[in-house]
């Protein structure tokens, strides 16, 4: 059987899905979060690497698609301390305490923080793609279920533009945003 070549496709796609990203390594710490269940940071940006490398051989341009649970909202059970609550207008219960926030907006903007402080080298390397004109296809799956919240959708928007100027203080933000689609909005 003659397998068709991709040749005459205007880009080329690359999907991975169920990364489950959760709090990773915090800032300062040594070790993982326990919860933790991604620890291929390095391996990404290697992989990340490898499809600019192959879209300037090939003149291309690339997609990524991140297909349904990237982010794991759920094994995210750290707390912000009382100050940090009260400051973001966050009540905290003793479940809250014990099993770590819920699934509200208000919840899941806390805790895309701690995933996008705790892989950082992986969303740069997202930056690198987006600065260099490829594209960002996101879906939601049942773990990053929050990313359905426009608002929420927003703060991942910002935290990867704020992940493309650290590695390209002169990218065009306008043009980011262009390449990034959730795949509901196709």
């Amino acid at each position: 059987m003659d397998v068709p070549s991709t040749d005459s496709l205007p880009r080329d796609v690359y999907v991975v899905s169920d990364l489950h990203l959760a709090a990773g390594k915090p800032p300062g710490e040594l070790h993982h979060h326990r919860l933790e269940s991604f620890f291929y940071d390095d391996a990404f940006v290697r992989f990340v690497d490898r499809i600019l490398a192959r879209a300037a051989e090939r003149g291309r341009e690339a997609t990524l698609l991140l297909g349904g649970d990237v982010f794991d909202f759920l094994t995210v059970t750290q707390v912000p301390d009382p100050a940090e609550a009260a400051r973001l207008g966050l009540t905290l219960t003793r479940d809250h305490r014990k099993a770590g926030l819920g699934s509200s907006p208000s919840h899941a903007r806390w805790k895309l923080r701690r995933i996008f402080e705790g892989h950082p080298a992986f969303f740069e390397a997202i930056g690198r793609l987006l600065a260099r004109g490829h594209h960002l296809v996101i879906v939601a799956g049942n773990h990053d279920a929050e990313l359905y919240w426009e608002d929420l959708r927003d703060d991942v928007e910002r935290g990867l533009i704020a992940a493309l100027w650290r590695v390209d203080p002169e990218a065009d933000v306008t043009a980011a945003r262009r390449i990034l689609t959730w795949l509901d909005r196709v």
